[in-house]
Formats: C-alpha cells, sequence, structure tokens
C-alpha cells in the first residue's frame, strides 16, 4: 500500500527503535516480579502488570512480532483470570511468574535483522494538498489557447498538448488529476476514442476525462463512455458549462485531506499509525496525555478520533464519554483501537461513546479504509447539518461559531485575523434554476442576502 519512501523508510527506523526499547520492557517486567513480596499477590499489583502486558499486546504486532503478541496475550489472560479470583492459589502464583520470567527473556532475546542503528525519533512527513493539474490534448493552437486562457482564469494549472502521441508518452512517466481531450486529431489521423485502449497509458491513468469534439452521436458518445469518459462537451465550447463539469468531475481527485486524531500514549504507535494515514493522504495529528483533549479539539478540529483504551490517567472510554458531553462534539466519530478482545470489556467502551472498535494487529490498508469510511460519513452529516443547501454557505448559527474558533486559535497562536463580510444582493435568484418570460411575470422575489 505504501510507496513513498521516506514513509517506509520511517516505518522501519520505528520497528528499529522498537526493538531497542524492548530490553527496558524486560527490565520492567523483572521489576514487577521483585516487587511482589513472599508472592502475595495483590489486586493493585496485577493491574499494574495488566497493563504492562496489555501494552506489549498492542505494540509487538504493530511492528511485526507477532510471536510476542501471542506471548504477551497469552499471559494477559492469565493475569486477567487471577484478576476475576481471591485469593490466588500458590500453584497459579508460581505458574504466572514462570510465565513473566520466559516472557522476558524472549523480549530481550528479539533482534531486528536490519543492524543499521536507527536514527533518533523524527516526525512523520506532513500532508500538503496539492493544486490541481490538467492536461489539455488539443491539436488546433487556437482552440487550445482559448481553452487555456478559460481555465487559467479559475486558477487551473494546465499542460497542453498538441498530439496525442506525445501525451501518451508523458503517461508513462507522469501523473495529472484529469485530461481534456479532443476526439479527432487531423494531422495524425487519429481518433481518440478508437485509438484508447484499457492498455493505453492515457486509460492506465485512471484519472476523469471529458472529450470534446464537433461532431455528436450515439455511438461516438458510447465510445468515449466505454473509454471511461466523465463528460463530453460539443464545438463550440460552452465555457461556464466546462468549468461546471471540471468541478463536478475533480472533486472527489481534489477533496479535502480528513483530519485524524490519534490519541495513543505509546509514542512509538502514535507515530506508525501516523504515518500510515499520512500515507493515504490524510492530515494526522497526535496527542499523548488525554489530560490535553479538550484543547486539540479545539484547536485541530478533526473528523474522527482514534484512540487506545488503556491509557494513563484517564481511559479511553472515559474520555470518549467526556467528549460527549460538550455539544459541539457529540456526532464526532470515536474509533477505539485497542489490543483489548474482552467483549464486555469493548461492549462497555462502546456505550460510553465509541462508535467502532478495531482490535490490533490490524492491517495497514483495513486501518486506512475504516479510518476514511467513517470520517467521509462524518463529513457528509456535518456538511448537510451547518450549510444551507442551496448556496454551500455556513449557516447563521454555525457562522458564529466558526467565528469563535478562529478567533480562539488566533489568540492562543498570537497570529492576525482578518475577517470579510459580503453582502451579496439577490444571492438566492442568480442561483435559482432559469425560468421562461411567462414564468417570469409570476416569479417572486426571494429576500435579498
Amino acid at each position: 500500500m505504501l510507496t513513498d519512501p521516506a514513509i517506509n523508510d520511517l516505518l522501519k527506523n520505528l520497528a528499529k527503535l522498537y526493538v531497542q526499547r524492548l530490553p527496558s520492557e524486560a527490565d520492567q517486567l523483572d521489576a514487577l516480579v521483585k516487587s511482589l513480596p513472599d508472592a502475595e499477590v495483590s489486586l493493585d499489583w496485577l493491574e499494574k502488570l495488566h497493563h504492562q502486558l496489555h501494552g506489549i499486546v498492542g505494540s509487538a504486532g504493530t511492528f511485526g512480532f507477532h510471536e510476542l503478541t501471542d506471548s504477551a496475550r497469552s499471559v494477559e489472560t492469565h493475569v486477567k483470570e487471577l484478576m476475576s479470583i481471591a485469593p490466588c492459589t500458590p500453584a497459579s502464583v508460581e505458574s504466572l511468574l514462570q510465565q513473566l520470567q520466559q516472557l522476558s527473556q524472549q523480549l530481550r532475546e528479539i533482534v531486528y535483522i536490519d543492524s543499521t542503528p536507527a536514527p533518533t525519533l523524527i516526525d512523520p512527513p506532513k500532508y500538503y494538498p496539492k493544486q490541481t493539474q490538467l492536461w489539455l490534448v488539443e491539436d488546433d493552437p487556437l482552440q487550445a489557447a482559448e481553452i487555456l486562457r478559460v481555465l487559467d482564469q479559475f486558477n487551473y494549472v494546465v499542460r497542453w498538448f498538441e498530439s496525442f502521441s506525445e501525451a501518451e508518452n508523458a503517461a508513462l512517466e507522469e501523473r495529472p488529476d484529469g485530461l481534456i481531450m479532443d476526439v479527432i486529431f487531423n494531422r495524425e489521423q487519429i481518433n481518440a476514442t478508437d485509438r484508447l485502449t484499457r492498455d493505453s497509458p492515457l486509460i492506465r491513468l485512471g484519472v476523469p476525462i471529458i472529450f470534446i469534439s464537433a461532431a455528436d452521436s450515439f455511438n461516438a458518445r458510447l465510445k468515449a463512455v466505454r473509454m471511461g469518459a466523465l463528460g463530453y462537451m460539443l464545438k463550440p465550447l460552452d465555457y461556464p458549462r466546462l468549468i461546471d463539469r471540471l468541478e463536478v468531475v475533480l472533486e472527489q481527485e481534489r477533496q479535502v485531506a480528513y483530519r485524524v486524531l490519534i490519541v495513543e500514549d505509546d509514542e512509538l504507535q502514535a507515530q506508525h499509525y501516523e504515518a500510515i494515514l499520512t500515507a493515504a493522504g490524510m492530515v494526522v495529528q497526535t496527542l499523548a496525555n488525554p489530560f490535553d483533549i479538550m484543547d486539540k479539539l479545539s484547536d485541530f478540529r478533526p473528523e474522527l478520533v482514534l484512540m487506545d483504551i488503556h491509557m494513563p490517567g484517564c481511559s479511553g472510554a472515559e474520555l470518549a464519554g467526556m467528549i460527549r458531553t460538550y455539544e459541539e462534539w457529540i456526532s464526532l466519530p470515536v474509533i477505539y483501537l485497542s489490543a483489548e478482545t474482552d467483549l464486555d470489556q469493548q461492549l462497555m467502551a462502546m456505550g460510553r461513546g465509541g462508535d467502532d472498535f478495531i482490535t490490533k494487529t490490524i492491517t495497514d490498508s483495513r486501518l486506512v479504509a475504516s479510518v476514511r469510511v467513517r470520517a467521509a460519513r462524518f463529513r457528509k452529516l456535518d456538511s448537510l447539518m451547518s450549510r444551507d443547501g442551496l448556496t454551500g454557505l455556513l449557516k447563521h448559527s454555525r457562522i458564529k461559531e466558526a467565528l469563535e474558533v478562529e478567533v480562539a486559535r488566533s489568540e492562543r497562536n498570537s497570529l492576525p485575523l482578518s475577517v470579510v463580510m459580503l453582502d451579496l444582493d439577490h444571492l438566492k435568484i442568480s442561483m435559482t434554476p432559469m425560468v421562461t418570460p411567462l414564468e417570469t411575470k409570476s416569479f417572486e422575489r426571494s429576500p435579498t442576502c
């Protein structure tokens, strides 16, 4: 799934850093065992042990050490059984101590195959949205110049190819966000809809295509559709319609990245998940201290929160419940990402404000798919609730809310803030579908915006 060399290198280095810390994990287990006086097992001691084992279970699989995950989970299950009975029998305590000794030894024996030293912990590459780039494939210089002039007015970056063959060669090395292509290339005697096949470099780009042509027929349009066309515009071009069509077909390609907040006290795991989601085109921030959650929500405005259940000082279920006490965050998706496999614990956490539960270890592709689906659903519902159906602008109450958020952000970061309010007369009338002169007689004007 990952093709960015920087992301791949980061994930490898995180795994190296994880292996380097395993001896300290073993030391902590040994210290816990030594702190047990005369094999007298208390509930407090078992809870501390369970928390450490739970961390090993979740992190080991994340970095590919699945045998370690199985071993730690086996010991964790034994600890849960001891926590449910009182008092513990000497035989059960002895069995637990033997398991802990074996696990400690396993932790010390793990060696990463790549022996090159890992660098210090670095931040994952951040997502930066790129400007939409189009390719225009048109052999008529005058027609191309006019299209380029219009598209430039709408801030599109356009590269012009004067021949079909030139565009095909470029498609072997580069990829635009969309194609605008003539059907007939007179100088090359090429009909694009005949020449294009599923193996053509231009089709294999997998980007939206809008064909332009002086001829219109059922067969011509059918051929264009079979090649994946999402538009078929007739010459002379109606440029407003061309721009409208571009806006529709490119909407998915240039969709604003989803914002995801990861609440995870294990820094290496948090960076791993951040790298995976960043590689998938999302804007990600991490939070190690759950007590800072409300400031982070106000500043970052995430569309989804991904959090562990077991964290020091505050459980994920408690944190989700607290988030739900704020009216503005009552519909924010909260997904638990935890090594917890106990169904009762999962249901309890879901009942406290969670929307879904993902059990570690999870594949990178499933993590991306789970986050993307739920973030998209939240964005759609939020848009329906907060924006006017006709204009797409924020409703009155949300405008004030957005302004308060930006003012608070400006004050926290000591940055200037500018607000512009425009009064557009007859906006809704201008956006209403065209009517005939006869219909105009009975048309009632909408109130001025």
